[in-house]
């Protein structure tokens, strides 16, 4: 079984999020160093997205991060 990478698993939970809160999944990504690295996911819908939506998925994807423990440092 291939390991999938961080940004990999990242996009694939947020998009799974984004399905059930009828928002459409953009991308995601992990940037800046391996010591503070900064977990982006970008999400839309037709009529825009609120701060609550951005919320939403950010508590969630934070919380599966710190369950598998996806990524070592603070984030």
């Amino acid at each position: 079984m291939e390991k999938h990478s961080v940004t990999e698993r990242i996009e694939s939970l947020a998009s799974e999020i984004a399905k059930k809160m009828s928002v459409e999944f953009v991308h995601a990504e992990v940037v800046g160093s391996k010591r503070n690295p900064t977990v982006r996911v970008f999400i839309d819908r037709p009529e825009g997205v609120t701060i609550d939506d951005c919320t939403l998925i950010s508590h969630q994807v934070s919380a599966w991060l710190d369950v598998e423990d996806a990524i070592t440092t603070q984030y």
